[in-house]
């Protein structure tokens, strides 16, 4: 009996405290939990990030290289204007043009404050010229010289005594239309198969073939270089100067005090050339080169 009472007693105790344990477990405060976990960030790495990266890259490296273009293309075009400034000093002082050697003075100050410090050839050059040109216009000055382009004694070679346009003699390099057989042809050219206007115009080059379509279309005042063509030069001094910038001062196709002494002149175009550039023969014989702008009335459409 003794035993069993034990043991009883045991199982009572026992049971007695789960009980204790189950009370004490109900009565944690609410807010008390299990400890959450941070969530943790982690770095997705897409397929395509390798390639926006490689085509920023790419993109610098051109804006780079366009930004070292454009700088040397500057100091090119420095170079040229300084040059073409010096050019037209040496020729308004050789033609003893006070107008234009003032202009050319002007021009070589706008070269030299265009060029950029990294420059040094281009700018030093340009200031010379512009000095030049300030020494020149203060020997005029001091020495009362006028305007007055230098003379030149006239050429005997292919002189023509009669001093009409007419009558000069021509050297053409090969047959030269007449305008009757322009007009003969605009004509003909509106009845003229695809492939025979593409013949046509090959054969005419591009100034025939805007001659053609201004007779066609009864365009006038234009004018057109083709050998045996009959222009006129441009009169206004600026102009007449300004058709010459592709070219230094004294060379074959350049400016010059003789080619002043024609402005606004009639000649006859003996000889194109693919650079832009023809020989013309004026009344008195002379022969002359010149670039294709300083004809009136050509536009290089």
């Amino acid at each position: 009996m003794s035993d069993s009472a034990g043991r009883g007693g045991n199982i009572g105790l026992f049971t007695a405290s789960l009980l204790l344990c189950g009370v004490a477990l109900n009565k944690v405060p609410s807010f008390v939990g299990p400890c959450a976990r941070q969530p943790r960030l982690r770095l997705v790495r897409h397929a395509g990030d390798d390639e926006v990266a490689a085509l920023l890259a790419q993109a610098k490296a051109l804006r780079e290289e366009a930004e070292r273009d454009e700088a040397a293309m500057k100091a090119v075009r420095s170079a040229q204007e300084a040059t073409e400034a010096a050019a037209a000093v040496e020729a308004a002082a050789a033609a003893a043009d006070a107008a234009a050697l003032k202009e050319a003075a002007e021009r070589a100050q706008r070269a030299a404050a265009a060029a950029s410090d990294g420059d040094v050839v281009a700018k030093a050059r340009a200031e010379l010229a512009a000095a030049k040109a300030n020494l020149e216009m203060a020997k005029q000055e001091a020495s009362g010289a006028r305007k007055q382009p230098a003379a030149t004694a006239p050429k005997t070679e292919g002189s023509n005594p009669s001093g009409r346009l007419e009558d000069v003699k021509m050297n053409y390099s090969g047959k030269v239309m007449t305008q009757a057989e322009w007009e003969d042809l605009s004509e003909k050219f509106k009845d003229m198969n695809l492939i025979e206007q593409f013949q046509t115009n090959s054969k005419v080059g591009p100034q025939g073939r805007r001659k053609l379509k201004a007779l066609r279309e009864g365009q006038t005042g234009r004018a057109f270089i083709l050998p045996g063509e009959r222009v006129r030069l441009l009169k206004e001094d600026n102009a007449f100067r300004a058709a010459f910038k592709r070219f230094p001062g004294q060379s074959l196709n350049g400016y010059t005090a003789e080619k002043w002494a024609k402005r606004g002149q009639e000649c006859i175009i003996e000889k194109t050339f693919n650079d832009k550039t023809i020989t013309c023969v004026f009344a008195d014989g002379i022969r002359l080169d010149f670039p294709w702008e300083i004809v009136d009335g050509y536009v290089d459409d």
